[in-house]
């Protein structure tokens, strides 16, 4: 019987997932959700107290888990260079995915309240401690490895942004081992 419940429930979460970058989080309600997971609105209040707020949560969650998943896979590299191309790599492999999570967040931002809006937030200001404690490893000035931190972020999460969202990657021939390439050559000329 707990298994059927945590099928129910990873259904729930998987449908309000699609539904959110489908529809946007602001057009889905739980009762779309319960349609389309094949349940009823009670059924999402038993597995998720807040409703569509707690979904919302999880669902950022478990997005910002796939960032991780390309930092852990960084993890061990044996110098700046070697840190940026792995952790790229790494990226550019689901990049197409999240550049439609991008493209959602992005969209719905004007719409989300201020406690989700913090939520985002959060989540990136955590990503952002865990890059910096890999840049940290070969950088000792504290301002740098926050500033170059955030450009990795800027610069990888960007390309998604521009290059995938507006369709320019096959229109320009422009890769995201291009990006690499740049962002390692002009970080080691300037002896970082």
């Amino acid at each position: 019987m707990k298994t059927k419940k945590n099928n129910r429930r990873e259904i729930i979460l998987d449908t309000a997932a699609r539904l959110f970058l489908e529809r946007g989080y602001s057009a889905t309600s739980t009762r779309h959700i319960a349609e389309s997971a094949g349940c009823t609105e009670a059924a999402i209040y038993y597995h998720f107290k807040d409703g569509k707020r707690e979904l919302l949560r999880i669902v950022a969650k478990r997005r910002m888990s796939s960032l991780m998943v390309a930092l852990d896979s960084s993890r061990g590299a044996s110098s700046l260079t070697d840190f940026i191309t792995r952790f790229g790599n790494e990226l550019a492999e689901g990049r197409e995915e999240r550049a439609k999570i991008l493209r959602w967040v992005s969209a719905e931002l004007p719409l989300f309240s201020e406690e989700e809006i913090a939520l985002h937030q959060q989540l990136y200001l955590f990503f952002h401690q865990q890059v910096a404690a890999e840049v940290e490893r070969f950088i000792v000035d504290k301002n740098e490895v926050e500033r170059l931190s955030w450009l990795l972020i800027c610069a990888m999460l960007g390309y998604a942004d521009v290059f995938i969202n507006l369709g320019m990657e096959a229109r320009l021939n422009y890769v995201p081992q291009d990006l690499i390439r740049v962002l390692t050559k002009a970080l080691s000329s300037n002896g970082l």
